[in-house]
């Protein structure tokens, strides 16, 4: 039987997202990051997001820019930037907003032209933001409408004041354009061994320069990388009560089920034993 290991709506390496709603293409929903736990790794997608922090903090990575997001605080991910967030206290809780290319088009932006900036902390973007989830949670008579309105309000506002060229210094440029196309190679292959030589050898860079510029751009190694993919689609695969441990982690990708062990409980935050047992439980309830 062939399963598929890339569910179509996980925040995985280039992300496929899923605009249901024509009406409103927007993706809306709270997050909760954990420390220590790798809930992301580092994607992109041509969409508008935006990250909006309520409790906690999280340090957030777009392509070479790192920093701290903070409560009231904003981050912006830009089109088609290599993006990832990680906890820095217990917890980070905040909502995420993400713009289908359809809703920013027909608000007469073209994201592709200009980027806004990273990291905001910006009380007409707060009352903005407020007001929208509002409106999504009361779903009062023609709330689409004015969600719509509403961020067409929050693109105003950031067009007339945090707006600047997307243009990269063309060495910076560059080592994402390498980085995207090491992990678009890891996403085929994964599942196969994959010694960083046949990575370097397909996208043609020697080891010394991907690994340093994988680094750089990542702030994980290129084994970090693979291994945290492989766990948490290792997960998926465990959740569904279909395979056993040992098919799962083979399925993915490792030879060793010790050494997959000590991965899974390094990047998911427990052992595969207690992600199987909550499997069982919860298809014990359904």
């Amino acid at each position: 039987m062939t399963t598929n290991l890339l569910s179509p709506n996980e925040t995985i390496l280039y992300e496929m997202l899923d605009f249901h709603d024509n009406e409103l293409p927007l993706i809306f929903h709270l997050d909760t990051c954990h420390q220590h736990i790798n809930d992301f790794y580092i994607h992109w997608h041509e969409s508008l997001e935006f990250l909006y922090c309520l409790e906690g903090t999280a340090q957030i990575t777009t392509n070479t820019t790192t920093f701290q997001l903070a409560p009231s605080e904003v981050a912006i991910i830009n089109s088609n930037q290599l993006h990832d967030i990680q906890a820095l206290s217990d917890t980070c809780t905040y909502y995420c907003f993400i713009l289908d290319t359809k809703l920013t088009d027909s608000c007469g932006f073209d994201i592709s032209s200009f980027n806004f900036q990273h990291h905001l902390k910006d009380s007409v973007l707060n009352t903005l933001f407020d007001t929208i989830i509002l409106e999504l949670a009361d779903q009062q008579e023609l709330y689409k409408k004015q969600v719509k309105t509403l961020l067409m309000e929050v693109l105003i506002h950031l067009y007339r004041n945090y707006r600047f060229s997307n243009s990269l210094p063309t060495d910076n440029a560059h080592k994402i354009q390498i980085v995207k196309d090491g992990i678009s190679y890891i996403k085929q292959h994964y599942t196969q061994p994959l010694p960083i030589d046949l990575i370097c050898q397909a996208i043609g860079i020697s080891k010394f320069h991907f690994c340093r510029i994988f680094k750089e751009i990542t702030n994980k190694t290129v084994l970090e990388y693979i291994n945290i993919l492989r766990c948490h689609q290792a997960r998926q695969l465990i959740l569904t009560g279909n395979y056993t441990i040992s098919q799962c982690a083979e399925k993915i990708g490792f030879q060793n089920i010790s050494y997959f062990s000590k991965c899974y409980q390094k990047y998911i935050g427990c052992l595969p034993s207690v992600t199987k047992k909550q499997a069982l439980t919860t298809n014990e309830i359904r």
